[in-house]
């Protein structure tokens, strides 16, 4: 919504209901419901994220909530093909083969009597798609030019020598500027023989995996912008400009030192942009190069899940 004319030509064609991501919006939910009762059709994008790894992500819980308080039918729609036609990462799109169909018609009377999590379940089994493994079946070509440009927004990890923030791409090519490793990444969205894994899905499993193995974090980038945003009138202010620290303590820019156990919903927005809530203010962290802001999501995400007390207990 703070896209200028794009974000107003959105508003005359499908005056969507905006939503701050990553967060309970109760006024987005009431004004889904005001409309619905209004008889509108409403179109919801229930993950709220794009897929950086080919596979669904996750359903938001308070979706299936919202299906009931709207006592209207629910009508899924699922996509096949979007993740390799045009990979959130990526700045070019492929020509390939991707379609969209009508996968389930739900009339309110079926849903009445079944709980959240049903309805939560149904929604998310309809929608989940796995771009591998269709891949596998159907071997579709998806041709492009620069088919690695920017997928260290995506994969930040070296599999060989297993240093975060050093991949690099150019063209088909995908490589680390630590060490020797390189491997190129084909129309079929695989990687050759030179990598330990085949698809990007594998990658970012192993990368997720080896992150949470971690005790310390270090990681930095340069050419960082950092906002203080407001998310209701689509204004920021620019606080800072420079380089971005990170370790398991929190992440600092400058003078602001952000502890993550004060920082609430952080998330990436489009392919790099960080946001997080700290003091109900909110905050934006852009960077004028291509680099992950997933990295910082991951080490954000461990050291809350380290909080808990059932991890110290060891549950």
């Amino acid at each position: 919504m703070s896209w200028g004319f794009v974000s107003r030509l959105m508003e005359f064609l499908g005056d969507p209901v905006s939503r701050l991501k990553s967060t309970k919006d109760a006024q987005a939910a009431r004004e889904v419901l005001r409309r619905l009762k209004e008889g509108h059709r409403i179109c919801i994008f229930a993950e709220g994220n794009r897929s950086f790894n080919g596979v669904t992500g996750p359903i938001a819980e308070a979706t299936g909530k919202l299906v009931k308080a709207g006592g209207a039918t629910l009508m899924t729609y699922h996509f096949e093909g979007g993740y390799l036609t045009s990979p959130r990462w990526s700045r070019t799109m492929r020509k390939g083969r991707m379609k969209g169909y009508l996968k389930g018609v739900y009339p309110f009377s079926d849903l009445k009597d079944k709980t959240v999590d049903e309805i939560n379940r149904m929604i998310k089994e309809d929608l989940h798609e796995d771009a591998y493994e269709r891949q596998r079946t159907e071997h579709v070509r998806f041709k492009g030019k620069n088919l690695a440009e920017w997928l260290e927004i995506a994969l930040y990890m070296c599999p060989e020598c297993e240093r975060i923030g050093n991949m690099k791409s150019s063209n088909n090519r995908f490589y680390c500027e630590a060490c020797s490793f390189e491997t190129h990444i084909d129309e079929y969205g695989y990687f050759d023989k030179a990598s330990p894994f085949k698809t990007i899905t594998e990658w970012d499993l192993w990368q997720t995996k080896k992150m949470k193995e971690l005790q310390k974090y270090d990681l930095q980038d340069d050419e960082q912008e950092l906002y203080k945003a407001d998310p209701h009138n689509h204004e920021r202010n620019l606080l800072y400009k420079g380089t971005l620290l990170a370790n398991e303590e929190g992440m600092t820019m400058g003078d602001y030192h952000f502890a993550f156990k004060d920082m609430v919903n952080m998330n990436i927005n489009g392919r790099m942009m960080i946001t997080f809530f700290v003091d109900q203010n909110h905050y934006e962290i852009r960077s004028g190069h291509p680099r992950s802001g997933r990295k910082y999501l991951a080490v954000y995400q461990i050291m809350r899940e380290r909080e808990r007390p059932e991890y110290n207990r060891g549950e």
